[in-house]
């Protein structure tokens, strides 16, 4: 039987770069086809990559500095800057809007802010390590930092 062998990887979430995933992904030549449509097996074609990205995650380098190994200077929060009226929302059921990695329209703009200064203004995000904000926000905080502000830039 005829196997296909690929590397799963994933897309950063922040910076959107793939990265392995260590998933190793086995396609057999047939599988099932489903009782609907006469059951039996049916061709697989093979991937059409080495590379498979299957899903979203932290990329080691944006986890390092979320988690604030690169420079020990404690936990941050990723803000990615995007377009809110560019972006799809869904709905939670608690009634709040959310953007998803799919979903966000980017600016191109990530900055990484300490968790516990980020607290001190404002309760949103939670224990997220992530955030999809206005690029007013990156805008904002960089003015609050003194930093000279770089639109598209990752601060």
């Amino acid at each position: 039987m005829d196997n296909h062998v690929a590397l799963g990887m994933h897309k950063c979430t922040v910076c959107t770069k793939d990265f392995e995933s260590g998933e190793v992904l086995l396609a057999t030549k047939y599988h099932p086809r489903p009782a609907r449509f006469g059951g039996g097996m049916q061709p697989m074609p093979p991937f059409k990559s080495k590379h498979v990205v299957t899903g979203w995650g932290i990329c080691p380098v944006c986890q390092g500095k979320i988690d604030g190994t690169d420079d020990g200077k404690g936990p941050r929060v990723a803000l990615i800057g995007c377009d809110p009226d560019k972006s799809q929302r869904s709905v939670e059921k608690d009634g709040q809007e959310t953007v998803t990695p799919e979903e966000a329209y980017r600016t191109g703009r990530i900055a990484f802010i300490r968790r516990d200064y980020l607290r001190t203004l404002t309760d949103a995000g939670g224990d997220s390590p992530i955030l999809f904000v206005d690029d007013e926000v990156i805008s904002f905080m960089e003015r609050q930092a003194g930093l000279p502000q770089q639109k598209g830039e990752q601060s």
